[in-house]
């Protein structure tokens, strides 16, 4: 990434088209907070904010991370934290650098294979016939 992207990143915040060849995930958006900045194109005007994202990937644990973004006003009004489901697009780099997808819709994931206490496996290896 270089220096003027940097720099843009930190005032409009990241685009899902700037993260090419990352992953597709799903997301839950646990804050949104907004963080002042307002940029307006056109006749829409949107605003810059600071989302706290709880994001899943195929056969991974699920982990929280932030992402600063720019959504239009009527949007925010939307966003409701904790049930908020939109769709994320991760850095194959770095895990923690996400975008907020608004015109994917969010994808299914599978969850991660448990081997501990619990698990399908023990429970066919351990558990009584029936």
């Amino acid at each position: 990434m270089g220096f003027f992207s940097k720099i843009k990143e930190a005032v409009a915040g990241t685009d899902a088209g700037a993260i090419d060849g990352g992953y597709l995930g799903r997301g839950v958006i646990m804050a949104a907070q907004p963080t002042g900045t307002s940029i307006t194109t056109g006749a829409i005007e949107q605003h810059v904010c600071l989302f706290q994202v709880e994001v899943a990937l195929d056969d991974t644990e699920r982990y929280v991370t932030t992402c600063r973004q720019r959504i239009p006003v009527w949007t925010m009004a939307q966003i409701q934290p904790g049930n908020t489901t939109v769709a994320v697009r991760v850095d194959a780099d770095d895990r923690n650098r996400i975008a907020i997808d608004w015109d994917t819709p969010a994808p299914t994931v599978r969850l991660p294979q448990s081997s501990g206490a619990g698990s399908a496996a023990q429970v066919l290896a351990m558990g009584s016939p029936c």
